[in-house]
């Protein structure tokens, strides 16, 4: 008996073994026969080069930051000039200290625009105010020094930074507010180079 059970698992066996896998099923299933499904690399894009025009500032940005900064000092020492006119009425004696504060602030700031304005004839005007500020007698010249600085401030802060160096011809005193005479005779002067660039009319000969 049990070398028929040996025979027949060895046929057993032998069967199992002959008999043929099946394939397995394909990994993709192509919807349309008779097309090969390729895939195709994608090729690598760099990324775009920064430009220097982005990051650069352009020079009209700088010389526009510039009259900026410029117009800022002026608008803050105008301020401190009105200050110290106010104060100066209704300032008794013993406030020396708060005095000699406002003082400091409004030479230093004349001092500053001396020396970072462009314009040598501008430089030259603030640095002769700041003189004539600080070494002026007493309280009440510093005031009149004080008063014409702040007649023409209204016309530097209204003028364009180009043109502020022919308004202040380097004599240290802008005229009045009114804009009659600016700088020793600026207007009059300019207003004889037009008259004499016009020929006058002649008659004509007989």
């Amino acid at each position: 008996m049990a070398i028929i059970e040996n025979k027949q698992s060895v046929e057993h066996d032998s069967q199992a073994t002959s008999t043929p896998l099946e394939p397995s099923p394909p990994a993709y299933i192509d919807s349309e026969p008779g097309l090969d499904a390729k895939l195709r690399p994608v090729p690598a894009m760099a990324p775009p080069a920064p430009t220097s025009a982005a990051t650069s500032p352009s020079s009209s940005a700088s010389a526009s930051d510039g009259d900026s900064v410029l117009k800022s000092k002026l608008e803050a020492l105008e301020r401190k000039l009105s200050e110290y006119a106010q104060n100066s009425r209704s300032r008794s004696r013993s406030h020396s200290q708060s005095r000699d504060a406002e003082e400091a602030a409004i030479l230093s700031s004349m001092r500053d625009l001396s020396t970072s304005h462009p314009d040598p004839d501008v430089q030259r005007y603030w640095a002769q105010r700041a003189d004539a500020f600080e070494n002026a007698a007493d309280e009440k010249d510093k005031l009149k020094i004080v008063k014409d600085v702040v007649k023409a401030m209204a016309v530097i802060l209204a003028a364009p930074l180009a043109i502020i160096g022919m308004l202040l011809i380097g004599t240290g005193q802008l005229v009045k507010a009114s804009g009659d005479l600016i700088s020793g005779g600026a207007v009059s002067n300019l207003r004889k180079k037009s008259k004499t660039a016009v020929p006058p009319s002649s008659s004509p000969a007989l």
